[in-house]
């Protein structure tokens, strides 16, 4: 049977209000009143019925988190970084994971609406006008991470499109012919809209290449095709080139096909990441990117979805970004 808060009051000698004071860390509570009751809650195994005191409080004490998926390290650590903020707040996290379909990432939305969850961060693969008349629909306080759905939203991320300019600058000054941009398929532009994020940094790469006064041609290929170019031409008789990436991940992978082949990073080929995920210490050689403060942009979301919770939805963080020299460029 259920132990209740009324039985422990009983026990405690004291009232129920009192009880839940203690429970909850509220103020106005002797220490030792406070002990005695968690004491007593965790002898007899006392847990808080959540439905009822969603019914009581009108909150859940529960926050949904969707990402694309758990593969590409950068969302991984993103989630820790939320879950470990959350519990200190005294919040459950339900996540989700949206597997780069919108149709998923709406279901997950749904989901976490029919838990009636206090609110929800979300590293959306959604975006326009429709996308965002959907969000507003569901009546739930929003806070996007990385890619933008629209200004009305609160966000938090960097400045995807200087940071990406400055690394290919910096990947200029190195004395490289051909610079190549390398992204996940469905980052690409297309007919329907590309993810923000891919999009400010194909700009920031194309950007950076036209203040080189033509000096190069841009060339933005999908992680498929540069795979496939590097197995089918080994890059030989390539005038030196970089290939930067529009992620760590898809760095990492590209780096394991070149080794693969016994090409020389970056005698002959540089490469040039984006994130500075944690498991690249474990790499080498050392891949040069651009270091993305994840753990920030965790921290942040969560304190937006408080202010949102506050009906402070102006939030619209940019946060540094700086770049990693590393030894493959």
């Amino acid at each position: 049977m259920r132990v209740t808060i009324k039985e422990i009051a009983a026990i405690c000698g004291l009232s129920i209000g009192t009880v839940d004071r203690a429970m909850h860390g509220r103020q106005g509570i002797n220490p030792e009143t406070r002990d005695r009751v968690l004491t007593v809650s965790r002898q007899l195994g006392y847990r808080p019925h959540l439905l009822a005191r969603s019914l009581v409080t009108g909150s859940t004490m529960s926050i949904g988190v969707i990402v694309p998926n758990l593969k590409n390290p950068f969302f991984s650590e993103l989630v820790e970084v939320m879950q470990i903020k959350a519990r200190a707040a005294g919040y459950h996290v339900y996540m989700m994971l949206s597997e780069f379909d919108a149709e998923e990432e709406k279901e997950s939305l749904e989901r976490l609406r029919s838990l009636n969850v206090d609110g929800i961060i979300i590293l959306p693969v959604s975006r326009g006008r429709s996308f965002h008349a959907y969000m507003k629909s569901l009546g739930t306080p929003i806070v996007t991470i990385s890619n933008r759905v629209s200004q009305q939203w609160p966000w938090v991320g960097i400045d995807d499109r200087k940071a990406m300019r400055d690394a290919v600058r910096f990947v200029i000054s190195r004395g490289y012919a051909n610079i190549v941009f390398v992204t996940l398929e469905k980052g690409l532009p297309s007919k329907s809209l590309p993810f923000y994020s891919d999009e400010q940094r194909i700009l920031g790469y194309k950007e950076a290449l036209r203040e080189a006064d033509g000096a190069f041609t841009p060339l933005v290929v999908t992680d498929t095709e540069m795979i496939r170019t590097i197995h089918e031409t080994r890059l030989q008789g390539e005038r030196r080139t970089c290939i930067v990436c529009s992620c760590d991940a898809v760095a990492l992978e590209v780096m394991n096909v070149l080794k693969g082949y016994g090409i020389g990073i970056p005698d002959t080929v540089g490469l040039m990441g984006f994130d500075n995920l944690e498991e690249l210490k474990y790499i080498t050689p050392r891949l040069a990117t651009v270091a993305t403060p994840i753990q920030k942009i965790g921290e942040e979301a969560f304190d937006a979805f408080l202010a949102a919770l506050r009906e402070d939805c102006s939030i619209n963080k940019v946060l540094e970004h700086r770049i990693i020299e590393g030894e493959t460029v």
